[in-house]
């Protein structure tokens, strides 16, 4: 007789064969896991050095600022003092001889001796006027002295220069572009010094707010 089968006895290979397969599955997926680094797992340390990187950060931006700042005030301040004396040196040059060639005598074709003895007439008694201005910059006090160097420019024009309208205007005009240019020139000395402090300490050229 043929004895039934018993669900015991029944032997699928299939199953055992499915094991090794899985550990194998399972040791490639640990495998393929990207390495862990040290620190990665520590987001308040990672947190705690961004910190302290851009608190360096901005300190070191803030104190090249403050020299730049100090470089830019510096330049601009050396350039304007620089045009005012030679805007004044130009505005008197162009006065004193505007003065002498366009008055009287000087239209002349025949007066460039005239001319050259009214120049040199006129710049002795600015000489003079500077001399007597020498002591009263010990004997007087500041503020006086200030006071009356203010009134030397409106003296200039009201006295030296009336009825030399044209003249005036010109001279005033050429001492005012040489200001403004030697202004402009200090600026450029500015940044390029800025320019040297921010390729010093790797920054950048960052605009000053």
């Amino acid at each position: 007789m043929i004895s039934p089968i018993k669900a015991n006895s029944l032997n699928f290979k299939g199953v055992e064969q499915q094991e090794p397969a899985q550990r194998l599955f399972k040791a490639v997926q640990e495998y393929s896991k990207p390495p862990v680094v040290q620190g990665e797992n520590k987001p308040e340390l990672n947190a705690e050095k961004k910190n302290i990187s851009d608190t360096f950060e901005k300190t070191k931006t803030k104190v090249v600022d403050t020299f730049k700042t100090i470089n830019t005030a510096t330049g601009v301040s050396k350039g304007a003092i620089a045009g005012v004396a030679k805007g004044a040196t130009v505005t008197g040059v162009i006065a004193l001889l505007g003065k002498n060639i366009f008055s009287g005598e000087g239209l002349k074709t025949n007066s460039f001796g005239k001319v050259i003895t009214g120049v040199v007439k006129d710049l002795g008694k600015v000489s003079k006027k500077l001399l007597n201005v020498i002591p009263s910059l010990i004997t007087k006090s500041p503020l006086e002295n200030t006071k009356n160097l203010l009134n030397t420019v409106p003296n200039f024009y009201k006295n030296y220069l009336k009825g030399h309208k044209m003249i005036a205007l010109i001279a005033t005009l050429a001492g005012a572009c040489t200001v403004a240019l030697n202004t402009y020139l200090g600026k450029i000395n500015a940044n390029r010094k800025n320019a040297d402090i921010d390729h010093s300490v790797n920054t950048g050229h960052n605009q000053i707010k």
